[in-house]
């Protein structure tokens, strides 16, 4: 897909193109979005200050995203060797900054050390991870295993997969579309609020199944995973563009 057609695909997103150019090209593949909601009251003191927490009728919500990463590249080069493809699973919330909505990443395991390292030089809260997926059956074994002592020990090991062929897009207005159109990516440097912009096709999402064995990755970031069934779905495949960081 050549990057002017996803930029002229814009009226899914809820608020306008970031200024500048596009810095990184990414693929997210075979990717889950679960769901979960907390009590605002625990969430409040875990995000920067300069963050409001979005709350969909009153209650936060935190996700969780294991998905395969490929085809990373810098605009004008190639992908370079050991740092182009490697598995992640991303933990976050949502929030708002000046009105507009966007999501706050608590951490961020991988299994490319190099990846992690040039990520945390950003800003960006990347974990070391001895990971693994396997694909059986149309079913997604992923197991992570974070060896980095940045946060504490976890792990996440689960299956999942689609439960339908139909691809739908989330509609505006909706908890699905509120859930995953987030366009904003925003951590925390020392005191720094940073920020990342992103621009993708509106996410195509299939119904999914969860077996979750062990999570202990939001417990790590001081939240207790629900006991209440998650919201879930399932992407096969997702174009990303995103934007140079910079300080808010």
């Amino acid at each position: 897909m050549h990057p002017d057609e996803i930029l002229q695909t814009t009226g899914h997103r809820p608020f306008e193109l970031p200024e500048g150019k596009w810095l990184m090209r990414q693929i997210w593949q075979d990717l889950l979005f679960a769901h979960w909601p907390v009590d605002p009251a625990l969430m409040a003191s875990l995000i920067p200050e300069q963050l409001k927490l979005d709350l969909w009728q009153d209650q936060a919500w935190i996700s969780l995203s294991p998905f395969y990463m490929r085809h990373v590249n810098i605009r004008g080069l190639p992908a370079l060797p050991f740092t182009s493809s490697f598995l992640e699973l991303n933990f976050r919330t949502y929030v708002t900054h000046q009105g507009k909505p966007g999501i706050f990443l608590f951490s961020a395991d991988a299994e490319n050390w190099l990846t992690v390292k040039l990520s945390r030089l950003f800003g960006l809260p990347y974990m070391n991870a001895a990971m693994s997926w396997k694909r059986e059956n149309g079913r997604f074994q992923y197991i992570c295993h974070r060896t980095d002592s940045h946060k504490g020990a976890a792990q996440f090991t689960a299956t999942y997969y689609p439960t339908s062929s139909e691809v739908f897009h989330a509609v505006p207005d909706t908890q699905l579309y509120w859930l995953t159109e987030r366009y904003s990516l925003y951590a925390l440097k020392g005191r720094s609020l940073l920020v990342a912009n992103i621009h993708h096709f509106p996410w195509p999402l299939q119904s999914a199944q969860l077996e979750l064995e062990q999570s202990t990755i939001t417990e790590a970031s001081g939240i207790p995973l629900p006991g209440t069934e998650p919201i879930l779905t399932y992407t096969k495949q997702l174009e990303v563009l995103i934007w140079p960081i910079r300080k808010v």
